[in-house]
């Protein structure tokens, strides 16, 4: 192994660590996760707006309907080149890439004459956040640690809304105080300060550790690990967490759990079933965005326009206090995901948004003055309760689920997921609104309702596993006990094979070393962990 010194200069970040070096990871993802929320808002402020629409041609509701939802189109092709070349490229050049494409497409989109130069800018704007939006997940989940991880990720989402929240409330600033093509060309071209934020900032952090060492390079693996933890390099827990992820990409990469088969979508007889996993969080993304957030994020506006019959300047103003409702929705999360798992609060969030829609539904159809004020206060409770639950959950779970050879893949299958539904459901949206609206809500409301079950029976729980111990809990049993049955296993053979990836098993090593004035040699350090692992931390509440 080179000397500590010689890897010292590898990167800048080297200089951050510990709790430094974790801000300024969540600062950047945060600048990106910012972007990704106020692309997809920055257009809903705007559709209705006079001087955009003569700029477009004054386009009838289908070609509206594709201006915002060719965006979905790109962010799939996106997450599609990220599930070929993310394990290639690694996370942070990943990132990178897409922020230039963002900058690129934002730039067309400022500055489009016609409905084709706004069409190209849309999507590849759409490209480089569907990069984005497959691999900063994953980086975030790969660099936290196992306690900390939903509650970060919920925080990035929280961040996600804020950004959908400040670009409603800047096209309205923009409406009431600008004249001309300015009060919309502005808006759309501030996306570009947030990607050259997050273009410029990443270069300068670490890598995924789980990365590194899948591709060989343990001398930084460890080095990240290091700097992650604020430990030395020699220091117990950099060996037993190396040791977790090569053991479980041993399993990983052993027999038939090597790789994806589509047969196994329906059933998955291998050991750590991989396609199931996957397919699971393709079908997460699918319940979010047909209970109906798509839609409502991209046509607030048209929705209080038409279907409840306020004038444009009230239904804008609705509109941006209905993205506060939102946001206020994800500050909670991060501290219930950790606290009460991901199941609860998916259930919870189901049964409180289909109430919600299901009133709101009722409001469209009887079509009055009341039903109209009752229809706003349905929809600011859906939106409440939406950012509670199914807004960070289904952006939490799929990189935490998916083995690590296919953590890219599993990233972008889901994300990519997430952007063709939502491109159904955009593109859609301003005709079934002309047309039958009510129908299309009842619709969201029985999506909502079926998500009950199935997270019921088809979710494993993932509260404060490490990405190693997952593996286990997709092995046989009932999925709502998955963890508690198959922590033993995890324990044993990573006992066996060299370690556990926890901070209190080095905690307890130093404490023993302490105690009887031992050195530990390099055979017994891996024993002597995972011993110390079952003695000081036992088994984890589930």
């Amino acid at each position: 192994m080179p000397a500590p010194g010689m890897l010292e200069n590898v990167r800048p970040f080297c200089k951050l660590r510990g709790t430094t070096l974790l801000w300024c990871i969540t600062l950047c993802s945060a600048s990106a996760f910012l972007l990704f929320g106020y692309d997809q808002g920055v257009l809903g402020g705007l559709t209705t707006q006079p001087t955009f629409l003569d700029a477009m041609g004054n386009p009838n509701p289908t070609i509206l309907g594709l201006i915002a939802a060719i965006y979905d189109i790109g962010a799939f092709i996106g997450a599609i080149l990220a599930a070929i070349f993310g394990m290639k490229t690694g996370r942070r050049w990943a990132v990178v890439i897409g922020c230039v494409l963002v900058t690129i497409g934002g730039a067309l989109q400022a500055a489009a004459t016609s409905q084709g130069m706004m069409l190209a800018g849309r999507i590849v704007a759409g490209i480089g956040n569907g990069i984005n939006t497959s691999t900063i997940p994953t980086w975030v989940s790969e660099t936290a640690k196992p306690h900390r991880r939903g509650p970060l990720v919920a925080t990035q989402l929280s961040i996600v809304v804020f950004g959908l929240f400040f670009a409603y409330w800047l096209d309205y600033g923009c409406i009431k105080h600008l004249e001309g093509d300015a009060t919309w060309r502005i808006p759309i071209a501030i996306q570009c300060v947030f990607a050259l934020i997050t273009m410029f900032t990443i270069p300068f952090l670490p890598e995924s550790p789980r990365w590194l060492y899948a591709k060989g390079r343990i001398d930084e693996g460890d080095l990240v690990i290091s700097r992650l933890r604020d430990i030395a390099l020699d220091h117990p827990i950099v060996s037993s967490t190396r040791a977790a992820i090569l053991e479980v990409s041993r399993l990983e990469d052993s027999g038939e759990s090597k790789g994806l088969n589509w047969r196994h979508i329906i059933y998955d007889p291998t050991e750590i079933k991989p396609t199931r996993r996957i397919m699971l969080g393709v079908m997460l993304q699918f319940l979010q965005v047909f209970s109906g957030i798509s839609l409502a994020v991209y046509y607030l506006n048209i929705l209080f326009e038409v279907n409840l019959g306020f004038d444009y300047e009230k239904a804008a103003l609705l509109s941006g206090f209905n993205t506060f409702t939102l946001w206020l929705g994800t500050l909670p999360p991060i501290w219930l995901v950790e606290k009460y798992g991901r199941r609860q609060v998916l259930m919870f969030g189901s049964a409180t948004m289909a109430a919600s829609m299901i009133t709101f539904t009722v409001c469209v159809a009887v079509n009055n003055l009341t039903s109209s004020y009752i229809g706003v206060a349905a929809i600011y409770a859906y939106m409440f309760f939406f950012g509670l639950s199914w807004q960070p959950v289904p952006w939490i779970y799929p990189p935490e689920i998916a083995p690590l050879n296919l953590r890219h893949i599993g990233g972008a299958a889901s994300t990519g997921s997430e952007w063709i539904f939502a491109f159904v459901a955009v593109m859609a949206g301003p005709s079934a609104i002309a047309a039958v609206p009510w129908l299309m809500y009842f619709i969201f409301s029985v999506c909502t309702i079926f998500a009950i079950p199935f997270v019921y029976f088809c979710v494993p729980e993932t509260r404060g596993l490490s990405l190693e111990e997952l593996d286990f809990v997709f092995q046989e049993g009932p999925v709502r006990h998955s963890g508690k049955r198959n922590k033993a296993e995890w324990k044993r053979r990573l006992a066996a094979g060299g370690g556990l990836d926890s901070e209190a098993s080095g905690a307890a090593v130093q404490h023993i070393r302490k105690a009887e004035g031992q050195t530990i040699t390099p055979e017994s350090e891996s024993k002597e962990i995972a011993e110390a692992q079952l003695e000081f931390t036992g088994p984890r509440k589930e």
